[in-house]
């Protein structure tokens, strides 16, 4: 099972990796480019295309898969077997969910590529996406822990929760690297997680969420190659747009209730898989309230531009988001194990750090206004 997840992966990887050269030269011979500007990392020009090669990589594997076994090419290897089984959805007899969600996700992508073409008024654009992820609920696609709240709260927590994970991880990709290093972990995570509870007899919508994160995985790392810093690709809100809401749609169908432990987990393991996306977030909320701003203007006042400010270099500012992703989300994988009790208190360590992080922040910002009050 291990060298099939990883196979996939790696396939995913080098095609995006070779879709992302070919979409930034792209991008470049027509000027869809990202030009400097004052809350801007870059001093040259940038080309889009890292989210066509990402939404091409998932959805062209995928299809491959489907495409494959219709032809009744299903002599695969045992490692791989049960993987391309779950891509081509062949199990999911009843509602096809991953399918549900793959079309929602083209719709999301073309959002993304239409903002950065045109770009498009954040309220119309919420308002857009509110109305793509009605379709999941749908199609049967919600969070099912609250299933016995009524199919109307189930969809409209699900709804939601899509509008948080895509926004954030929209608002996520501020800094050279960073959607693509979080999201790796998240995709990671979730991969699993699903994996975990992936086993022959399981839900086929587990092995599918499984799969669709490694075939993200491999796509985000093989973006990586030309994001990391300094960033020769940008995804534009084609590929943040996307990326967080697969990560989002994936969270509400794995299976986070696991028999004898707590019921709990369905609201604990997100929270710990997302706590960098959702950090950066509300502390950017925060502070653009604060300041009497629009929550939805853009500025300097992430995460990432808070680091730079304190005086980390773009390597070291991506590695710092990076590990903190990690050390959030690694937790999740041991809280089925776990006692309910001690899966409060992996919880409540988890926040502790973020808090931490905030004072620190915090404390190193005043002190940095203060030299420069010396100074001045």
């Amino acid at each position: 099972m291990l060298l099939g997840g990883i196979v996939l992966a790696a396939t995913a990887f080098v095609l995006c990796a070779v879709l992302a050269r070919v979409a930034g030269a792209i991008a470049v011979r027509l000027g869809h480019v990202d030009r400097p500007g004052p809350r801007k990392i870059h001093a040259a020009a940038v080309p889009y295309g890292g989210g066509v090669a990402i939404f091409l990589t998932v959805n062209v594997l995928a299809a491959a898969a489907l495409a494959l076994f219709g032809a009744g090419l299903a002599a695969w290897p045992e490692a791989l077997a049960p993987w391309m089984r779950a891509l081509s959805f062949r199990p999911v007899a009843e509602e096809r969910h991953e399918i549900a969600i793959l079309g929602v996700g083209a719709g999301v992508f073309l959002l993304g590529w239409l903002d950065d073409v045109v770009s498009i008024r954040p309220g119309i654009k919420i308002a857009v996406e509110a109305l793509l992820f009605s379709a999941l609920p749908a199609a049967g696609v919600t969070i099912s822990v609250l299933g016995n709240q009524g199919p109307g709260i189930a969809g409209a927590a699900t709804v939601l929760w899509l509008l948080f994970a895509c926004n954030s991880f929209n608002l996520l990709d501020n800094h050279d690297g960073v959607l693509a290093a979080v999201g790796a972990v998240v995709a990671a995570a979730l991969a699993l997680v699903a994996g975990e509870s992936a086993s022959p007899e399981a839900p086929a919508a587990q092995w599918a969420v499984a799969a669709l994160m490694l075939l993200l995985l491999g796509a985000l790392l093989g973006f990586l190659t030309r994001n990391f810093p300094p960033a020769r690709l940008f995804a534009g809100d084609a590929g943040s747009l996307y990326v967080g809401y697969l990560l989002g749609a994936a969270a509400v169908e794995v299976t986070f209730v696991y028999a004898g432990t707590a019921r709990v987990l369905p609201v604990v393991m997100p929270a710990l898989i997302f706590a960098v996306p959702a950090y950066d977030t509300m502390s950017v909320i925060l502070i653009r309230l604060r300041a009497r701003r629009s929550p939805l203007a853009a500025d300097r006042s992430h995460f990432a531009h808070r680091l730079r400010d304190l005086g980390f270099t773009a390597g070291e500012t991506l590695g710092v988001i990076a590990l903190l992703a990690a050390v959030a989300a690694v937790p999740s994988l041991a809280l089925p194990h776990l006692r309910p009790g001690v899966q409060w208190v992996l919880l409540a360590q988890v926040l502790l750090l973020v808090a931490l992080v905030a004072m620190i922040e915090r404390a190193a910002l005043r002190a940095g206004r203060a030299r420069a009050g010396e100074t001045g």
